[in-house]
């Protein structure tokens, strides 16, 4: 009998790469959208050279500064303040405590990680490799299991414990929490709105270069099966006309085969 679900709370469970993804340097993708009487399209994916690196970062820093010039001449495009000012309020950026949250948000976030790494290497979570045990369990099945049937014996233990390591990393976040809000608390409403917009610009021009650098990045790595030497796509305007799963999918697979070795998490 399938029990009932409840809302599961979010726990720390980052995925990890496996030996078997390191030092990849090429890798088929299978493409087939189950139309009668046509054949799968295969496409490889390689990885780029140091100079096709540095092209593809050239050409995203191009998309990135022309989103920081509204830094120092907001004026110049009065529209796209306004669609950032939307953007923001709908987010719940509107008072003095929202803003703040907002500012502080990077470096929570850092804060987050540096707890996350120090307590995952202390005490209990730390012997015989305990939380990558648990987190791997529950990336490899048991978070599906549990949402199915929250009281599957397996899957409530497992959850059970990563829900005490989040709580456990959650604590020990919330002094440096505080400390953060402290130093935007002197500022006025005016100073913090200000700042408030320039990090939202930074944050779409840093979208903007991670979007247009993964996009020459496809065009740079899709080869065809057949012949890896050659490219697949002739101009960069095929890229952007790509269907998005289509996208997204070359995209995964080439940031799975090119992630840095060393690193443990998404």
């Amino acid at each position: 009998m399938v029990k009932a679900t409840t809302t599961t709370k979010e726990v720390i469970a980052p995925t990890r790469r496996r030996l078997s993804d390191l030092y990849v340097i090429g890798k088929e993708v299978v493409f087939d959208d189950g139309t009668e009487g046509e054949e799968p399209i295969k496409v490889w994916l390689s990885k780029l050279s140091p100079i096709q690196q540095r092209d593809a970062a050239d050409s995203a820093t191009g998309s990135r500064a022309k989103l920081l010039a509204l830094k120092n001449n907001p004026e110049a495009d009065t529209n796209r303040i306004a669609v950032f000012r939307e953007q923001l309020e709908d987010l719940g950026v509107k008072d003095r405590d929202s803003m703040i949250e907002f500012l502080i948000g990077p470096k929570l976030q850092e804060a987050y990680m540096s707890a996350e790494s120090r307590l995952g290497s202390e005490g209990k979570w730390a012997e015989d490799d305990f939380l990558d045990a648990l987190q791997k369990s529950w990336n490899d099945g048991l978070a599906d299991d549990y949402a199915v049937d929250n009281e599957n014996e397996e899957a409530l233990r497992v959850y059970t414990l990563l829900v005490e390591f989040t709580d456990e990393v959650n604590e020990a976040v919330e002094e440096d929490k505080e400390d953060l809000r402290l130093e935007f608390s002197h500022l006025s409403d005016e100073d913090l709105a200000a700042r408030v917009m320039d990090r939202a610009i930074d944050a779409e021009a840093d979208f903007a270069w991670v979007n247009e650098f993964s996009r020459w990045q496809v065009f740079y790595a899709v080869r065809y099966d057949d012949n890896h030497k050659e490219q697949y796509f002739e101009l960069r305007d095929e890229v952007d006309g790509l269907d998005p799963k289509v996208l997204n999918t070359l995209l995964s697979e080439y940031n799975q085969m090119t992630a840095d070795p060393i690193e443990g998490k998404d």
